[in-house]
């Protein structure tokens, strides 16, 4: 008879047990799995994390009534409250965040943070887990970890942290390793005097926590707006510019070819097209389109109309309508006034 594995459980196996042969076991929708399969997994999780904190819980809940409490609480706190708050884009509503499945939210592609448990440790005959939370967006890597006394917090940052945390924690205080249970080596870093890219501070309480990762956040909120204004304040200087150098561009076209007349037009895509019409003396048909290759060649554009007003003889014409759509607007940058005259030349 194979052994018993709830749904849920049997996902987890597949996610982090290499080489598991999930055909083994006998799937349970909804009931329970056997005790043998709890400790396989529990035992394999000892050796190999890290692990979700989710799958890390399914197979390392306490057998008494109070522990379990104190451990899901803890464990909800970090995954469905910090990381909620810490979560870069909201694609659920609050109330479906706190009540829905973990794994339904992964099934469903919520862009949600799901805290890692890369150690653990026990405190009070409780089984803790060490929790791992990376806002890639932001380039932090939080680790943090709470014995029912504090909380131990480390954050390492790609760029320094120079925000206003109200006092929630004390800049000079260093903590001695010895109390940063199971932190990973490497992970326990000095006050955040010393450094505002990598710290260690405690916390008392949750709230504490809690205020210090909202302030934490709405640093980095308006540190991504400042950005986000610069940035287009720097595009919209290089639109002005590239049109500056479009219009000269095609001043210069005007100076070699001679076209009597020019409607040059943006589309919404931001593909520049100009319509170009010219006469100036016969000019055979075939050699215009030569003329357009070698354009093409020069930006990457290429013409989506022409027109030949007169074709009088033998291909010739002496009247014709350009249409020419660019990929954008540096593509015009290559087009000047001498790469028109040798354009010019070749008819």
């Amino acid at each position: 008879m194979k052994p018993r594995v709830n749904c849920a459980l049997a996902k987890d196996m597949q996610k982090y047990i290499l080489g598991i042969d999930i055909s083994q076991f006998d799937f349970e929708w909804e009931g329970e799995t056997d005790l043998s399969v709890i400790e396989f997994v529990r035992n394999y999780y000892d050796k190999y994390l890290p692990v979700d904190v989710t799958a890390w819980m399914r197979v390392n809940q306490p057998d008494e009534c109070w522990k379990k409490e104190y451990l899901e609480r803890q464990i909800c706190f970090v995954r469905d409250v910090l990381c909620d708050l810490l979560t870069p884009e909201k694609e659920i509503k609050e109330n479906e965040l706190l009540t829905a499945d973990v794994d339904e939210l992964m099934t469903a592609g919520v862009n949600r943070l799901q805290p890692m448990v890369i150690s653990t440790y026990v405190s009070k005959s409780i089984k803790f887990p060490v929790y791992q939370i990376d806002l890639k967006e932001s380039g932090i890597e939080i680790i943090l970890r709470n014995n029912t006394y504090d909380w131990k917090v480390s954050i390492k940052s790609e760029k320094p942290l120079d925000f206003d945390y109200m006092g929630l924690l004390d800049p000079t205080d260093v903590i001695y390793p010895i109390y940063c249970e199971c932190f990973p080596v490497g992970k326990k870093y000095g006050s955040y005097e010393q450094n505002h890219s990598r710290f260690t501070f405690e916390m008392w309480d949750d709230y504490k926590l809690y205020t210090f990762f909202f302030l934490l956040k709405n640093y980095l909120n308006q540190k991504k707006e400042s950005f986000k204004k610069k940035k287009e304040k720097r595009l919209r200087e290089e639109r002005e510019f590239e049109a500056e150098q479009i219009e000269e561009v095609l001043r210069d076209y005007n100076d070699a070819l001679g076209y009597y007349k020019r409607n040059a037009t943006e589309t919404e895509t931001d593909k520049p097209k100009f319509r170009m019409s010219t006469y100036a003396g016969w000019v055979h048909r075939n050699a215009v389109s030569d003329a357009l290759d070698i354009i093409h060649q020069v930006t990457g554009g290429y013409s989506t109309f022409v027109h030949w007003s007169r074709d009088v003889y033998d291909g010739y014409t002496d009247e014709w309508t350009i249409e020419f759509e660019f990929p954008n607007r540096k593509a015009m940058k290559y087009i000047n006034m001498k790469t028109w005259k040798s354009i010019w030349n070749s008819l």
